[in-house]
């Protein structure tokens, strides 16, 4: 009876965690019981399985990502400030792991899309009745003023309604998969084979599409739309390999130049020059920008092994290192570059952490692309690569900090990204029920 218990609890994890994951995104007086359900999961497969996790490649990669997390919660100024960013952390390595025992089917993979695929709908859906609308580009500016004002003062969410860039960041993950799931909607393992289904399934994905793109246009980001474009210009340079090597050696020599040239460039930015600076400037100018980004930089060289602690750059960098081109009482949440983020929050040993889970999963992904010749797994795969690239490429000029609730979507990515490599490198069949007769 006690073993049945066990085996139960530890294939419904993934309901768990989903119960849990309202306690962890908004940490109120129950957060304690909470954060302790999930080493209490992983207690419970240790007991049925003999491990607490299922072993991954990106595993020492998260250990040294948790070591600093606990190391920031010792040093951050703030614990009740930090801790919404370091329970949201702890929910997505659990979501990450979640999915990595649980979806061993190649059923189970396709049942993995299409939930992130509904949380991005979420996303989107809330995004429509509770975003703060740029006016950017008067046309979407115009459209968006009809949108009703519904949702408003979420916890962790400014009383005025989500910021647009984040609700663009959100975004992006998913746009790229939809471009690829359209164009190969027949991939799906479904149990219905008629071609009766082939043109309504067409026309939900095209709504699917509508719904998150529209979002995504409406949000008027930028560094969205520049990381959308990569992103989707990913799904055809990533399966090529030569194309790819020349790609990734300017990436190498762009990195490069601007660890080179970027600290000289921040410091140009001197005081006398800003103080000079239109009181109208904002971060979301380029000034603004490269202004943030060296009071970024200054911070890290303060805090370089241990970070400041989760989410506290709000609060420390108005007192430490105040910008001279927004209003003194302007909130600048985050470094707007999710790698200056990064080390802010853990240090460098958590931006080495976090850079590793990037590594890691992009090996997994041409790995698995070089590894199988079946559809199913190219496709999906091919379409969360081009979600990470569209991600990483608009976190350089923004970010969804880590440990903040859309920061769901990179762990579920990557829990994906492994299952797919899982797949591919295992002797199974991925999509059985393939229609391979031509139209």
């Amino acid at each position: 009876m006690l073993r049945q218990g066990l085996q139960w609890a530890v294939r419904w994890e993934l309901l768990f965690v989903a119960l849990l994951a309202p306690l962890l995104l908004f940490p109120g007086q129950t957060h304690g019981l909470a954060m302790a359900g999930i080493p209490l999961l992983w207690g419970l497969r240790w007991l049925d399985q003999r491990h607490f996790i299922r072993r991954t490649p990106l595993d020492w990669s998260i250990c040294l990502l948790l070591f600093m997390v606990m190391v920031s919660f010792l040093v951050t100024f703030d614990p009740e400030l930090s801790l919404p960013k370091i329970t949201g952390v702890v929910l997505g390595i659990a979501c990450y792991y979640g999915v990595a025992a649980r979806l061993e089917q190649p059923r189970d993979i396709w049942l993995g899309v299409a939930f992130m695929i509904a949380v991005g709908c979420g996303v989107a859906g809330m995004s429509l009745l509770g975003t703060s609308w740029f006016d950017k580009i008067p046309v979407f500016g115009q459209v968006a003023r009809l949108l009703p004002t519904v949702i408003r003062g979420l916890p962790g969410s400014p009383p005025d309604g989500f910021q647009p860039n984040q609700v663009a960041g959100a975004l992006v993950w998913l746009l790229p998969l939809m471009f690829i799931l359209l164009w190969n909607h027949k991939i799906l393992d479904l149990p219905i084979r008629s071609r009766v289904w082939q043109w309504p399934l067409r026309i939900v994905f095209l709504l699917i599409l509508l719904l998150i793109g529209g979002t995504m246009i409406l949000a008027q980001s930028r560094g969205g739309y520049i990381g959308l474009l990569c992103g989707t210009l990913a799904l055809f340079v990533v399966p090529r390999k030569r194309l790819l090597l020349a790609v990734g050696v300017l990436i190498g020599v762009g990195v490069v130049v601007a660890i080179i040239v970027g600290p000289q460039a921040m410091a140009a930015y001197d005081r006398t020059e800003l103080a000079q600076a239109s009181q109208s400037l904002s971060t979301d100018s380029l000034q603004g920008r490269f202004e943030l980004w060296s009071r970024a930089i200054y911070a890290v060289q303060d805090f370089p092994f241990t970070g400041m602690g989760m989410g506290t750059f709000r609060r420390v960098m108005p007192v430490l290192y105040p910008m001279f081109s927004v209003a003194p009482d302007f909130d600048v949440g985050h470094a707007h570059n999710h790698l200056l983020n990064a080390t802010l929050d853990l240090g460098i040993p958590g931006l080495i952490a976090y850079l590793a889970l990037w590594l890691g999963s992009a090996a997994m992904i041409l790995r698995t692309l070089a590894t199988t010749d079946d559809i199913g797994i190219r496709a999906a795969t091919l379409g969360l690569s081009g979600g990470m690239v569209a991600h990483f490429i608009y976190g350089l000029t923004d970010t969804n900090a880590l440990g903040s609730k859309p920061g769901l979507l990179l762990w579920l990515t990557f829990g994906l990204v492994f299952c797919l490599y899982r797949a591919a490198t295992t002797p199974r069949t991925f999509t059985p029920n393939l229609q391979n007769e031509t139209e």
